[in-house]
């Protein structure tokens, strides 16, 4: 009884196999155009999907691995020091005394555009569009004039009159306002 149950096991088996091997091999029904061209353009999608993930997979593992055209964090941390002590000097030898509100006020609106503008030049290299990068750095160095000629004519109304505690500013009367 074994065996007669087992033999049409295998029997049915080998049977379900073989025809589905055969269905693989040669379709009942005969291709059209039509399904070709779709299924070679989902290939073809499938390709270029692979291809971006692949890319970004080797850009994330880049960016992992600290191996940044040989920038390393320590480099990064290194660099942006150095710029910082530069401009610590620079404002120091420029300011020759304290800062006051409207000076903290200036290089803090200063430097928050200059990150901006700095962040948006990224972007567009990134995205390889040249006319924004060009539109940056001319921003860029009309942000900078601008800061430098705030800067001295702040610095030069401080040095004609030094501000005292309680004392009205020298620019008050500028804008009209009450004297």
């Amino acid at each position: 009884m074994n065996r007669t149950t087992l033999t049409g096991a295998l029997f049915a088996a080998a049977t379900l196999l073989a025809t589905g091997a055969y269905a693989d091999v040669t379709p009942s029904t005969p291709a059209t155009p039509a399904t070709t061209k779709a299924a070679d353009k989902a290939d073809k999608t499938a390709d270029k999907v692979e291809k971006k993930l692949d890319k970004t997979a080797d850009k994330v593992g880049d960016k992992l691995s600290g191996d940044d055209k040989g920038k390393t964090v320590e480099d990064r941390t290194a660099r942006q020091q150095k710029e910082h002590d530069a401009e610590r000097a620079r404002l120091q030898s420029t300011l020759k005394g304290p800062m006051d509100d409207a000076t903290k006020q200036e290089l803090r609106r200063h430097a928050e555009r200059i990150a901006r503008l700095h962040r948006i030049g990224a972007v567009a290299q990134q995205e390889k569009d040249t006319a924004t990068a060009d539109k940056v750095t001319a921003l860029l160095s009309k942000e900078n004039d601008r800061s430098d000629t705030w800067m001295a004519k702040h610095l030069a109304a401080a040095a004609v009159a030094p501000a005292a505690p309680g004392a009205v500013p020298v620019n008050a009367g500028d804008k009209g306002g009450a004297k």
